[in-house]
């Protein structure tokens, strides 16, 4: 613990997590918690508990601050006046406006991860965290403020106290219903308390014009422990459907999910390269019935292959369906003639070639199967 009466300092690249209450006890209080270095966090992002703040969130919110819904916390991180060379870690390099941006989730990694932002909205954001720097660090000119410690290492401002700062504030920074400051990162940065036994938010990391890659989670339970912890190891499935904006919310990113409503679950939409965010029926299999064989012709990730199982079934009637497992490459399965061509990192071009013979009638019917494990 640091002793109470010490400084509240932090650098430039350090992640700050600020928790305010929208009304009730504690409207007028901000708690900041210095989380380290950006960079550092993100080359050791599975750290744990890093600290316990219940005696700061009780003085300034209640007993009950777990159980409120109008108590919320959040993260940013600045790296924009930082020389690529001042980075810690391998490799040390990080573009001029990077941000460390957290977004609310229901479970570590389970947020969407934010589109790209332009380096104009990055230095929007940034310059909302320099301002609450220069206050908590007390840097502004004439800033009768200076911020402490409390025995966990957190600090406190206050309203009525830290006037001239408080401009600068994490409620200011963060306005209800949207406004200036972090709200410029669409849907805001912040989770509300009053859900399960821990509440989270991930890290992004943001580069202009660069979709946002993850880093790390905070967790804070109802005993005051905050903790960096990493998302369980993601299917492939899972990691791509955390690439589209449109995918939300968890409901929208189950596998059996059809959020854009055109018939293709995400799980399909997965295996044949899709976007589940936008109506997109032509990724369905092409069928050309033009010459004496009937040639079934869609497109699979690479990452759609390890663990899964693939079949092509056909049949006559709706009822009854021949099986015609799919693998890696090129084969013969039964009266099936698969044909796999590798595109480099592009999706595979997959040709099933069934003979009009096995349709007595002239009628054959088609679809695939596709689990994953």
């Amino acid at each position: 613990m640091a002793a109470e009466g010490d400084p509240f300092v932090f650098n430039e690249a350090d992640l700050l997590l600020g928790i305010k209450a929208e009304g009730g006890t504690g409207a007028s209080q901000n708690i900041f918690v210095n989380l380290g270095d950006t960079v550092a966090i993100k080359n050791n992002p599975n750290q744990g508990i890093v600290k316990n703040i219940a005696a700061d969130l009780v003085a300034v919110f209640g007993e009950t601050w777990f159980e409120r819904t109008d108590v919320l916390f959040g993260a940013f991180g600045n790296r924009s006046n930082l020389s690529p060379a001042s980075s810690p870690g391998t490799p040390p390099e990080e573009p001029g406006r990077t941000a460390y941006v957290s977004s609310a989730s229901t479970s570590p990694g389970s947020a969407a991860l934010r589109p790209s932002f332009s380096s104009t909205s990055l230095g929007n954001g940034c310059t909302a965290y320099r301002g609450l720097k220069a206050a908590l660090n007390d840097l502004t000119d004439n800033n009768p403020d200076l911020f402490t410690q409390t025995a966990s290492g957190a600090t406190i401002m206050t309203e009525s106290i830290h006037v001239s700062s408080w401009s600068n504030s994490w409620s200011a920074r963060n306005p209800n219903g949207g406004g200036a400051g972090f709200q410029v990162f669409t849907g805001g940065i912040q989770n509300s308390f009053g859900k399960g036994t821990e509440v989270f938010v991930d890290v992004q990391r943001m580069v202009p014009s660069t979709a946002a890659t993850y880093v790390t989670t905070i967790g804070i339970d109802s005993a005051g422990n905050i903790r960096l912890v990493t998302t369980p190891s993601l299917t492939p499935f899972q990691t791509w459907a955390l690439t589209f904006p449109a995918l939300d919310t968890p409901a929208k990113r189950l596998p059996t999910a059809d959020p854009d409503n055109d018939g293709n679950v995400n799980l399909i939409e997965f295996l044949l390269n899709g976007n589940p965010g936008i109506s997109d029926p032509a990724i369905a299999p092409d069928l050309d019935a033009s010459g004496t064989n009937f040639v079934f012709t869609f497109n699979r990730r690479d990452d759609a292959e390890a663990g899964a199982t693939l079949l092509f079934q056909y049949g006559t009637d709706l009822v009854g369906w021949t099986n015609a497992a799919i693998s890696a490459g090129s084969t013969v399965v039964g009266s099936a003639t698969i044909t796999v061509v590798e595109n480099g990192t592009s999706p595979d071009t997959i040709t099933v070639t069934v003979p009009k013979s096995v349709a007595p009638g002239g009628k054959l019917f088609g679809r695939l199967s596709y689990t994953q494990p």
